[in-house]
């Protein structure tokens, strides 16, 4: 499912990305928990993800400019994980929910444009021969484009 944000959805889910980033490091959690150098940038490519799935199905997406959610889900009953290229795959670690389904979202192209992969149960996701390491990074499942279903839309 392709989906296209308008401008200012783009610019909506990047000042909730930036609030996010800027929230972490207040709390010193920027490069030290977390490992990434590039997390700002991350931030804005999950918010985007966030929009995109909250305007294909429907959903209110309040952007979380709030405190940390806790492991809630991101829009409506739906985690999303955002990759920053086409081939990135949906990522699950051994604290996600067993029981709730994941989304993956993939850039499509031009800009704000995306593409909705599809979506895993927790515990499906978090299978033996999906679990890696990369650069030194904490093991998790990356979990492959053919193992996703389609999105189901209430």
């Amino acid at each position: 499912m392709i989906v296209q944000l308008s401008t200012p959805e783009m610019r909506w889910a990047m000042h909730v990305g930036a609030d996010r980033f800027s929230r972490l490091t207040s709390r010193g959690l920027i490069g030290h928990e977390l490992g990434r150098d590039n997390y700002w940038q991350a931030s804005i490519v999950g918010a985007w993800g966030e929009c995109v799935v909250a305007k294909a199905t429907g959903l209110y997406w309040c952007g979380d400019l709030g405190g940390p959610d806790g492991g809630a889900p991101d829009v409506g009953p739906y985690h999303v994980r955002t990759a920053g290229e086409p081939t990135g795959r949906l990522i699950l670690r051994d604290d996600d929910a067993d029981d709730a389904p994941f989304v993956l979202v993939v850039p499509a192209g031009a800009p704000g444009r995306f593409q909705i992969v599809g979506s895993i149960d927790g515990r499906d996701g978090k299978q033996p021969a999906y679990l890696e390491s990369p650069a030194g990074r904490a093991p998790a499942y990356f979990v492959p484009h053919s193992a996703l279903r389609p999105l189901e839309i209430p």
